[in-house]
């Protein structure tokens, strides 16, 4: 007890993510929330007691405070096959999902995005390169949901993540089997050719 209260009086203490058993994730949220109230030096900690109920309240909402980032009519958001640790909710504007396809680089449309929507998800979960290219239409406002942010907010319920992981992946073999399917049928002559 005399150890745990001079560690306590020095202000040395294992952060809880190092604490917990790793069948658990700390949400990295909660952690600062949970360090910056016991910041050794008072400067470092929060204001008063509401402030801290005030932060406490908000994750327990869920609410996030997440960058946003802005893009020009016609400037690339993702591209194809690149890595993706990001995804991305629109506030303003819109974009054009597509695809480029065979030799020729012909463009597919897959759809148009509009606030509210999401994209980019099925690559931060899978964690493989991403399926599908999104270019702005017009002045496009995101707000970005990194890994972390996202891992957070699912809490410390490894199962979900397990779900969300395999959704993810059965969605990309989905895509590459219609892909697939389609190429298939743009080289097989029909009978009227």
């Amino acid at each position: 007890l005399a150890a745990v209260l001079l560690k306590a009086y020095r202000g040395k203490y294992e952060q809880p993510s190092k604490v917990v058993s790793t069948k658990y994730r700390i949400p990295k949220t909660l952690e600062r929330v949970v360090l910056k109230a016991m910041a050794f030096d008072p400067k470092d900690r929060y204001p008063s007691v509401m402030a801290l109920q005030r932060e406490v309240d908000e994750f327990t909402r869920g609410v996030w405070r997440l960058p946003t980032m802005t893009f020009a009519a016609g400037e690339t958001i993702l591209t194809e096959e690149e890595a993706g640790e990001e995804a991305f909710i629109i506030t303003k504007g819109r974009c054009l999902v597509y695809k480029i396809r065979g030799d020729e680089a012909e463009r597919i449309v897959l759809s148009e995005l509009g606030p509210g929507d999401v994209f980019g998800e099925t690559a931060v979960f899978s964690q493989k390169p991403r399926i599908a290219n999104v270019e702005a239409m017009e002045e496009v406002e995101v707000m970005v949901v990194d890994r972390d942010a996202m891992l957070g907010a699912l809490g410390p319920n490894p199962w979900v993540i397990t779900f969300l992981s395999t959704l993810a992946d059965r969605f990309r073999e989905l895509d590459r089997k219609l892909h697939d399917r389609d190429e298939e049928c743009r080289e097989t002559p029909s009978e009227h050719d």
